[in-house]
């Protein structure tokens, strides 16, 4: 298969979508392409629709074994399972989110274990011949890296009023700080931006 290329555009209907979405785009931006003069690509998508529903599979089926588990869903299962793997995942990943967020880990916890399954689950799809992972495309990475961007920001502001903001300015607190804020505030949003 040609680079770009993978199982998912055999898929029926796929070339016709492309080709609608690029004609549509054209039609909106008197151009082809939408940005920046390049065609449409959708592989990025249809894999990232395919890693959501296998991640969303894999949550139910185990759900489904917690449930079935019932009163004894405190004792692993004896074989290697979907349920212990997610339970050693999550486990890893909330000892890190405590470390490193404290006491309040549970309330970001739901957002780090989400993107970090998603992640995950799209490296292992490339990992399968004929598959290009979700996160082969900077479109993909960069819509994770946005929203962590709006998320982490939006929560500072909500948890920190405008603090959020004048600590970027003046990161050490201190009277004498705000002189140097005209230097420390491009610095501290230069870095803001870079961390996502």
């Amino acid at each position: 298969m040609e680079h770009g290329v993978s199982w998912l555009s055999f898929l029926p209907g796929v070339r016709q979508f492309e080709a609608y979405l690029q004609h549509t785009s054209e039609a909106v931006a008197g151009r082809q392409g939408f940005l920046f003069n390049r065609p449409l690509v959708i592989q990025h998508v249809l894999a990232a629709v395919l890693v959501a529903l296998i991640v969303l599979a894999v949550a139910f089926k185990a759900r489904a074994d917690l449930k079935r588990a019932g009163d004894n869903a405190v004792i692993p299962d004896p074989k290697p399972s979907v349920r212990n793997f997610l339970e050693a995942t999550f486990e890893w990943l909330y000892g890190q989110a405590r470390a490193i967020i404290g006491d309040e880990a549970p309330r970001y916890f739901p957002v780090i274990a989400t993107l970090a399954l998603f992640i995950f689950f799209s490296n292992v799809l490339g990992l399968v011949p004929g598959f290009l992972p979700p996160t082969d495309n900077w479109n993909t990475t960069g819509a994770c890296a946005v929203f962590v961007f709006l998320y982490y920001n939006y929560q500072g502001l909500r948890v920190h009023g405008l603090k959020h903001i004048g600590h970027m300015a003046n990161p050490s607190g201190e009277w004498w700080g705000w002189f140097l804020a005209p230097l420390m505030l491009p610095i501290e949003l230069v870095s803001h931006v870079a961390r996502p």
